[in-house]
């Protein structure tokens, strides 16, 4: 089966990580990947506005991590593996 960047948008439920997810939200993806660092996890918690603003994150994806809506998130684009974390 040939897949075409089109195939996959397609399926209900799936919100598929390529380069263009990952293109749109590198630096939402830094900042996870910034909370493996435990300073930076009590960052966050401290000030999440502060900490979203020192990775340049802003827009809808800073207001649905702010709001906790981590199902946006994933559809803006955040890693799922950086977003467990």
């Amino acid at each position: 089966m040939s897949w075409n960047k089109h195939d996959y948008q397609n399926i209900p439920g799936t919100y598929v990580f390529d380069g263009h997810q990952a293109h749109g939200a590198y630096r939402l993806n830094k900042m996870l990947f910034a909370l493996n660092n435990e300073e930076n996890r009590k960052a966050i918690y401290e000030d999440p506005a502060s900490f979203c603003a020192r990775f340049g994150v802003d827009g809808e994806q800073r207001d649905a991590l702010l709001g906790g809506r981590f199902l946006e998130l994933l559809q803006l684009g955040a890693n799922v593996y950086y977003l467990a974390k």
